[in-house]
């Protein structure tokens, strides 16, 4: 009984929170779509950076993702001595 009144209860609660984070996220985005429009009519060089933005945006997540994995080779490395003197320390017994 208790168990089924728990679950009721964290499912209103996902669906809530669910119900209110798309609220926002559509809210956001018809703002920034009517400041986007209102922009361009002002200005011209917004639709030359906005044109360009996938390859930055390209090349940044590339460049992270090149940091990320010489940051994770590098611990590699530094964990490898360790790794090695415990496979080859002899076992007790």
């Amino acid at each position: 009984m208790l168990l089924d009144q728990d679950l009721t209860s964290g499912a209103v609660l996902v669906l809530c929170f669910s119900i209110g984070l798309a609220i926002t996220l559509v809210a956001v985005g018809v703002a920034a779509s009517l400041s986007l429009r209102a922009v361009e009519k002002r200005s011209t060089w917004l639709s030359t950076v906005a044109a360009r933005a996938p390859y930055f945006s390209g090349l940044l997540i590339v460049l992270v993702g090149l940091y990320t994995a010489w940051h994770g080779w590098s611990g590699l490395q530094a964990q490898l001595p360790r790794a090695a003197a415990i496979l080859l320390s002899p076992s007790p017994g």
